[in-house]
């Protein structure tokens, strides 16, 4: 294996969260033992994304990191956000990665924004367990039960038709961005605490979302909507005559292998 990468000297041996994302070159990692644990992303015509989440590790180093990795057409980002010992446990990374999603608010900068639309699994349980236990904590911790329930009740009113679905959520985005914000006003206003446990019809809705993610016939017909509005929309920002660096298609598949092969497996068993 090669040199170990300076950012294993250069981080903190404590465990923990960093205070923001901290970025890494995308060519350090070929130096790196690759753990691809999972991924998740957005069917989105104009900007299909994809997140992966990876324990880093080097035989000769004493900790280990989680990184993340956003691959989009026309943006991609590498950042590591947290430092554990070398070899942590299943436990260790379940209890790091969930508090990381929790902690993360809606935000440009933040490990979700857009809540996903499908995931990608390792074939591994224990990290089966873990994508999902760090969903479902990021959205109870952030109040996006609301958003969950409303992109629920769409994926199954346009099963299997992702086009369908983004078409109208183009037409009624508006009403659907000012509902939201009436909502998050009438919390932040309300003179009373906003409790701090979740109903269990709160907990039901999140489960019933997860599960269908989860799903392979959404899967499939998820991940064919994706890999098409990726060659889309760089086809269409030629057409347009922008000049703006894109990642093909062949390329962000590479890139997902780099990570984990499981995951490029379920790609193209997805579109077979």
């Amino acid at each position: 294996m090669e040199k170990i990468p300076t950012f294993f000297r250069e981080a903190t041996n404590q465990p923990g969260l960093f205070p923001e994302l901290m970025p890494v070159a995308l060519a350090q990692l070929e130096a790196c033992k690759i753990k691809g644990l999972f991924g998740y992303g957005i069917f989105n015509p104009m900007g299909p994304t994809l997140n992966m989440i990876s324990l880093l590790e080097h035989p000769e180093a004493h900790n280990s990191f989680i990184h993340l990795r956003m691959l989009s057409p026309f943006l991609q980002t590498s950042n590591i956000f947290a430092v554990l010992p070398a070899n942590p446990s299943k436990e260790h990374l379940l209890d790091i990665i969930s508090i990381a999603f929790a902690q993360s608010q809606n935000s440009d900068t933040a490990l979700v924004t857009s809540l996903p639309t499908f995931l990608l699994h390792s074939g591994c349980k224990d990290h089966f367990i873990i994508s999902i236990f760090s969903l479902r904590r990021h959205v109870m911790k952030n109040r996006r039960v609301f958003e969950v329930q409303k992109n629920l009740r769409l994926l199954r009113q346009f099963e299997g038709k992702p086009w369908d679905r983004a078409a109208f959520e183009t037409k009624t985005g508006l009403e659907n961005a000012l509902e939201t914000l009436r909502i998050k006003s009438a919390e932040k206003s309300t003179t009373a605490p906003q409790p701090q446990t979740v109903s269990d019809e709160e907990t039901a809705i999140v489960d019933d979302w997860l599960h269908h993610l989860t799903n392979p016939s959404h899967f499939k017909y998820e991940m064919q909507g994706f890999l098409q509005a990726w060659s889309g929309s760089i086809q269409y920002q030629n057409r347009t005559g922008i000049d703006k660096p894109a990642i093909p298609l062949d390329g962000m598949i590479k890139e997902i292998t780099f990570f984990n092969p499981a995951f490029a497996m379920q790609l193209h068993a997805a579109i077979s």
